[in-house]
């Protein structure tokens, strides 16, 4: 077998180089997959204010964008469990719908690519809401969780306390 140094630098070259670029690319993955605590909570206060719009105007489309496909919501309405799909039903039914609805947050845990927010929500219900006409007072719970770089809420609790 022969020895060529000039191939053996050559190669040594290459893996620095390689390797660098897997660093770079790997460097840059995880600073768009672990946004600082301050950015999270940030974008998941935007995100929730625009969810909160996407309600009251009906745009499923953006609800779609901000729930993920596994969404799921202990409903306050209807004392059960239910899936983005049932929750799109309900808002594009007018079950979902509200003349007024202001979210509190008061509280923010992040976890690294998770981000709970808690606090309470005010809202006067109207059209096929059950609840039509009346304040209704609650205590939420919404979690998200950072994928592809983007914020999406995974998982929501609410209930009526007055």
């Amino acid at each position: 077998m022969y020895f060529n140094p000039r191939s053996l630098v050559t190669n040594t070259i290459l893996l620095t180089v390689f390797s660098y670029c897997l660093w770079a690319c790997n460097k840059e993955k995880d600073n768009d997959s672990n946004p600082t605590q301050s950015q999270a909570e940030e974008a998941v206060r935007t995100l929730e204010n625009k969810e909160i719009q996407a309600i009251l105007s009906k745009d499923l489309e953006t609800l779609r964008k901000l729930w993920a496909p596994e969404f799921i919501v202990n409903s306050p309405l209807l004392h059960k469990l239910v899936n983005r799909d049932q929750v799109l039903n309900m808002t594009q039914n007018d079950i979902i719908s509200y003349e007024k609805f202001e979210r509190n947050i008061e509280h923010i845990n992040f976890m690294g690519d998770v981000l709970v927010t808690m606090g309470e929500e005010i809202l006067i219900p109207q059209k096929n809401n059950p609840n039509a006409g009346q304040v209704i007072k609650r205590r939420f719970t919404n979690v998200w969780q950072y994928r592809n770089g983007n914020w999406v809420e995974t998982n929501r609790h609410a209930h009526i306390v007055q």
